[in-house]
């Protein structure tokens, strides 16, 4: 959500900005034709979604590389966390691969994030598909909901 308000934000910020270098443009130059003022208008507004487009995709693969790397688990609301639990890791690689440690078990797998960046879907082999939901990282640290649990999971950046 907060990705989209961004985006939002920042297109109306281009637009403001296009519309300011059109009106400075028909003050220094009065004799321009009213075809000649709609055209440096449409193409104005074209270089200003053209922008907006290359900041979405741009803003959508940062979001995406956020997760790149390896993730240890450190909390999980409302438990104790036993010292096997503590040594969980997680690691996304940049080829969509993970591969996740607990003591000495370990699985892997294929894993997608989404486009707004807020679920990441692991499919482990020989395993069923899973979700991390309302997936947020910053300061180094990964917070998501596992799946339809109301719990909030925290990993941090190893």
């Amino acid at each position: 959500m907060k990705n989209v308000l961004l985006l939002i934000v920042l297109n109306l910020a281009l637009l403001h900005i296009s519309c300011q270098k059109e009106t400075k443009s028909s003050e220094n130059n009065t004799q321009k034709t009213e075809s000649e003022e709609g055209k440096e208008r449409a193409e104005s507004k074209k270089e200003s979604r053209a922008e907006g487009e290359a900041f979405t995709r741009k803003k959508l693969k940062d979001s995406k590389d956020l997760v790149l790397g390896a993730w240890q688990l450190e909390s999980v609301e409302g438990a104790e966390l036993t010292d096997t639990e503590k040594s969980i890791t997680i690691e996304f690689a940049k080829d969509g691969k993970f591969v996740q440690k607990a003591g000495e078990m370990s699985r892997k797998g294929s894993y997608e994030v989404s486009d707004d960046g807020k679920t990441i879907t692991l499919k482990p082999e020989e395993a069923p598909e899973e979700k991390m939901n309302e997936v947020e990282v910053k300061n180094g640290k990964m917070t998501f909901k596992d799946g339809d649990r109301a719990s909030v999971i925290t990993l941090k950046k190893k």
